[in-house]
């Protein structure tokens, strides 16, 4: 586990975090940690990017063998062997 210091942390942040920590019977440390864990989770997201291999194959069910083709066909306006 890292020791960690904070400088320059508000103080009235500090007491009421201290105070919520108390009523919720959880130490400073554990409250800072939950706090963290929830702002990671809502960031982390932004560094993930999508990659072709992330999609996977959808099946549009019976009578769409040809889907393919047949938007080509309306795309370009001719069949494409």
């Amino acid at each position: 586990m890292a020791n960690v210091t904070l400088r320059e942390f508000d103080d009235r942040l500090y007491r009421e975090l201290k105070a919520e920590a108390a009523r919720d019977d959880i130490t400073i440390v554990e409250a800072l940690a939950q706090a963290v864990t929830v702002w990671l989770a809502t960031h982390t997201h932004k560094k993930k990017k999508k990659s072709v291999f992330d999609y996977k194959p959808v099946d549009f069910g019976a009578s769409s063998e040809k889907s393919s083709r047949e938007i080509d066909e309306v795309l370009y306006g001719e069949q494409v062997r």
